[in-house]
């Protein structure tokens, strides 16, 4: 397959756009703040890292998280504090239960599942995909507290409870702060967090590199957060040197997207075929070739368009 002038091309699953422009320009800092050499993608966790937000863990908070999960191991905590590990005072914004589950802390542990054709199947995290996590224990109206749980937009859990947990323990990131050690480090990566407490803006985070040193600058604080492990935490700078009017195949080159071929997907691109009349696929995926598992997205076959479901 030939493809010309590919310049751009956008993928969108669930129909919902996640939250990923980090525009430099638009962060204003201060003039005394601890500034930053430069703004990165995102900071990246080996599971040797910690970093400590500064923010106790607890009832009344919201945290809205841009992230992506490099490994999903037996039990992992991307935003997480507790008491310690004889209470249930959890507060767990963002973890892997194990094996790709979702899960949520508050107080006791909740593993979640959904009904799907009278069969309870576990709602599972992807590896590699970027997600946008908002996590919320608001306090009703009533003195209860809402718990509720979002990504990329679809309700994974909304349940009122009437207890007001506490960990007393401040929240890391990349690890969970339980009984004030780290425990469940994971490896993960950070486009960017938000923290509020009681409807306040408390931490708004962003990656970043102070003298060679990976973190995330705090626009609340104006100081930049590191981890406290003894290991430093790896920054992504692919900002490309140049842009390109397009980029061309010429039958033996690929790129592996990093998306999965699932329903629930929709993609744009603008490209010209420099090659028809066989068989020839930009955008597709298929389980194998013996099964009707196509996911051909923009394809063409003798001369004309083609749709693979």
């Amino acid at each position: 397959m030939k493809v010309l002038f590919v310049k751009w091309l956008s993928i969108v699953q669930r129909s919902l756009r996640m939250s990923v422009t980090l525009l430099v320009a638009g962060i204003i800092l201060p003039l005394f703040a601890e500034q930053p050499d430069k703004f990165v993608r995102f900071v990246e966790s080996t599971g040797e890292q910690a970093v400590d937000v500064g923010v106790t863990g607890r009832y009344g908070m919201r945290a809205e998280i841009s992230m992506q999960w490099m490994e999903l191991g037996g039990d992992d905590a991307f935003l997480d504090a507790r008491g310690s590990t004889s209470t249930d005072s959890r507060i767990f914004f963002c973890h892997n239960s194990g094996n790709g589950i979702i899960g949520l802390g508050y107080g006791a542990y909740w593993k979640y599942t959904t009904k799907i054709d009278s069969a309870w199947i576990n709602i599972r995290w992807e590896l590699g995909r970027r997600y946008t996590v908002v996590t919320e224990f608001a306090v009703t109206d009533d003195d209860k507290v809402n718990c509720s749980l979002k990504v990329d937009g679809a309700t994974i859990t909304d349940e009122t409870v009437d207890a007001k947990i506490d960990a007393e323990r401040n929240l890391y990131l990349f690890a969970g702060n339980i009984g004030g050690t780290v425990q469940y480090p994971s490896k993960a990566r950070c486009y960017k967090l938000k923290l509020w407490q009681d409807g306040e803006l408390v931490r708004d985070l962003y990656p970043c590199v102070k003298d060679g040193r990976a973190g995330l600058y705090d626009a609340v604080s104006e100081t930049i957060l590191y981890s406290f492990t003894g290991t430093d935490l790896i920054a992504c700078d692919d900002t490309p040197d140049y842009w390109l009017d397009c980029v061309e195949a010429v039958g033996d080159t690929y790129i592996d997207t990093g998306v999965t071929g699932r329903s629930g997907t929709r993609a744009e691109a603008d490209l010209v075929w420099t090659q028809v009349g066989g068989d020839y696929s930009l955008l597709a995926a298929r389980g194998n070739a013996s099964t009707d598992s196509r996911i051909l997205m923009i394809h063409t076959y003798n001369n004309g368009m083609s749709l693979g479901y």
